[in-house]
């Protein structure tokens, strides 16, 4: 295994090798979806490593880390929910408000 080049790049890695199963099984349990669980915390944790270098390592960067990955899932499965709201036809939607008013 390589060294970490930088002590936020070493925490980061003690930090994966502790918490991401915990991470992807509350992500699993929360999107039910194993793939896109993985993807968030995948990305949780490569701007983790981004922030720690820039910021320095949070006091829980466990729950930082938890945190961002649950954001990350929302935000993907809100912009799924939205694509396919939008994909839905208005008309009946607007028929039903319109007869609603109508009474």
């Amino acid at each position: 295994m390589a060294e970490a080049s930088s002590p936020a790049e070493a925490m980061a890695g003690a930090v994966f090798r502790e918490e991401s199963g915990r991470i992807v099984a509350s992500l699993i349990a929360m999107t039910g979806g194993w793939d896109l669980a993985e993807e968030c915390a995948q990305d949780a944790f490569t701007r983790a490593l981004q922030a720690f270098d820039h910021d320095g390592v949070p006091a829980r960067p466990g729950a930082r880390l938890t945190t961002a990955a649950r954001n990350r899932a929302v935000d993907v499965l809100q912009t799924a929910t939205g694509m396919r709201s939008h994909a839905r036809p208005l008309t009946p939607a607007r028929e039903a408000i319109n007869a609603t008013a109508a009474r």
